[in-house]
């Protein structure tokens, strides 16, 4: 297939049914679509040439191609040991997931049943046979009698010892927020998220959310510390190596051609909570030599080079300057002690 760009380097995304799950061999080394070696390592996949549910490409849907491990990234989240494929996220809180949805489903019916408005007439059974002598000759031989209903009607043809009352289903139900939260505080806990953006509930003190944050981070860091060493730097690498192969990338005289291949790959800018707190707090850190400004600006996202450009070309520069930067003291030397004679 040709290339989108000059530089002939391409990536294929694979859904993972791609790799039939149900291929397995033993006598061949053969997990799950995966070839493995006596070690247990991946040495090739059995790749389908279409997608199993695929109906509109000829053939047969179940022919396999073999590609070769160091051609393939398979991304996986694993919970143990030698694990071949990967488990889902959610794999420890589908069957809460799929409860909840239920539940909710099950409110909102009865929430609909309980908004069709039922009335029903009370008797008193002492006066009953003065009920029954007041009816109509139809109602007698019926036993019951039918009322229109309307906005606003009044009741005016009610017997002695009648009273209309109306079934009250008790829905909506006040506490299903209650239970959904404390649901979604179980699914947000058992997938390292934040409850906050799953159930779109935002309120809270800063130091609540701040906390929230704080310890989702570690999860986000994990999964993006995994992707950086088996996708991100494996796809920068290969994409340099294209590009001077193909004659598009010439390394000037002494630089270091192995700089090229460890590049600064930082993680996405972590959400403010509070703007204020957490620009003092930065700003705090530089102040005390904890961080460097620039290293603040990638943090945040964004290249000092341009930044400084940037702020160089505004006629309001608010760099601060040179003298402004925290300065290294040297360190006192340990006085010296008198020793006894």
């Amino acid at each position: 297939a040709p290339y989108t760009s000059r530089i002939p380097y391409a990536l294929e995304w694979l859904e993972s049914d791609f790799v039939p799950f149900d291929l397995t061999d033993a006598s061949r080394l053969i997990v799950h679509g995966v070839q493995k070696d006596g070690w247990g390592r991946a040495i090739g996949y059995y790749v389908l040439k279409q997608h199993p549910g695929s109906l509109i490409l000829p053939g047969s849907r179940f022919d396999t191609v073999f590609l070769r491990a160091e051609n393939m990234m398979h991304l996986k989240l694993v919970k143990r040991l030698h694990q071949t494929r990967g488990v889902s996220i959610f794999h420890g809180v589908l069957t809460r997931l799929d409860d909840l949805k239920d539940y909710e489903e099950s409110e909102r019916i009865a929430a609909r049943v309980a908004a069709a408005l039922t009335a029903f007439i009370k008797r008193d059974s002492a006066l009953s046979d003065t009920v029954t002598t007041t009816m109509t000759g139809e109602e007698s031989q019926t036993g019951s009698r039918s009322f229109s209903m309307e906005p606003g009607l009044i009741f005016d043809g009610l017997q002695p010892g009648e009273d209309v009352g109306v079934i009250d289903s008790k829905r909506p139900n006040p506490n299903l927020e209650t239970f959904r939260n404390s649901q979604l505080r179980a699914i947000a806990s058992g997938t390292g998220t934040r409850f906050s953006s799953i159930a779109k509930n935002y309120n809270g003190t800063y130091s609540a959310q701040r906390q929230e944050l704080v310890e989702t981070v570690a999860h986000y860091r994990r999964i993006f510390d995994y992707l950086r060493e088996k996708f991100y730097l494996p796809v920068w690498r290969r994409f340099i190596d294209a590009s001077r192969l193909s004659g598009l990338l010439r390394v000037p005289a002494g630089v270091d051609e192995m700089s090229l291949y460890r590049p600064e790959i930082r993680p996405p800018q972590i959400p403010w909570i509070d703007p204020k707190k957490e620009i003092e707090a930065f700003q705090a850190m530089v102040e005390a030599g904890f961080r460097s400004r620039q290293q603040v600006i990638r943090d945040l996202g964004g290249d000092p080079a341009t930044v400084d450009a940037q702020l160089m070309a505004d006629p309001l520069d608010v760099r601060p300057p040179l003298d402004s930067q925290p300065k290294q003291q040297t360190p006192k030397e340990p006085p010296v002690q008198d020793q006894a004679a």
